[in-house]
């Protein structure tokens, strides 16, 4: 049985916010669009983009609720999600499972899946509604979710991470690349220093 270390960050949902005590933490999305993707939505009307995030709220609720509860689904997306997960032999362990540094930054993931017989590690799932799954960004969001969990989880390894496109009758499980520690050191950094994000900045010691 895998038990998971419980952060004690709480996330508040209705402004998306992340508190340490009194402190608010950093959030990992919003930072990788500033520092990684910053053009990604510049052209998407602001009400194309609330409603397709809003339904991709919807699903993700719809997923999670499957995962907890093992009922049978109503979407065509959260049937697909669950078919494809046990496709791919696991089962759930946790949804939305806040992870954080307890210093800076802050996130949850979607959900974190593991495998019967298997109890030192699991694998990190992000679920994407876009019309385009962009391969790119999830390996840098999937990297710093996986170091992030380690770093609270230091009995567990993540050993996969993959990216689950749910879009109507579309679904796919796609294996996602993790960045080194380094590079993610590295991006976090800049982050917290103020500074532009470039592969060849230098760590500070």
């Amino acid at each position: 049985m895998i038990e998971l270390v419980k952060s004690p960050v709480v996330f508040i949902e209705d402004t998306h916010t992340y508190l340490y005590g009194d402190k608010i933490l950093m959030g990992i999305t919003g930072m990788i669009s500033r520092q990684l993707f910053p053009d990604k939505y510049t052209n998407i009307p602001e009400f194309v983009l609330k409603r397709a995030a809003e339904r991709g709220s919807l699903i993700h609720s719809q997923c999670q609720f499957a995962d907890v509860t093992g009922f049978e689904p109503e979407s065509i997306e959260a049937k697909n999600y669950i078919e494809i997960r046990n496709n791919a032999g696991y089962y759930p362990i946790a949804n939305e499972y806040t992870v954080s540094d307890l210093e800076n930054f802050a996130t949850n993931i979607d959900c974190v899946w593991g495998k019967d017989g298997v109890d030192n590690s699991v694998a990190l799932v992000d679920i994407k509604t876009t019309s385009k799954l962009d391969e790119e960004y999830l390996s840098w969001q999937l990297s710093i979710n996986a170091d992030l969990f380690e770093l609270q989880n230091p009995h567990l390894k993540v050993s996969d991470l993959y990216g689950v496109w749910l879009r109507g009758e579309i679904s796919k499980l796609l294996p996602i690349k993790r960045k080194t520690a380094e590079d993610v050191a590295r991006l976090l950094e800049c982050e917290i220093t103020g500074k532009k994000y470039n592969e060849n900045t230098e760590l500070v010691p």
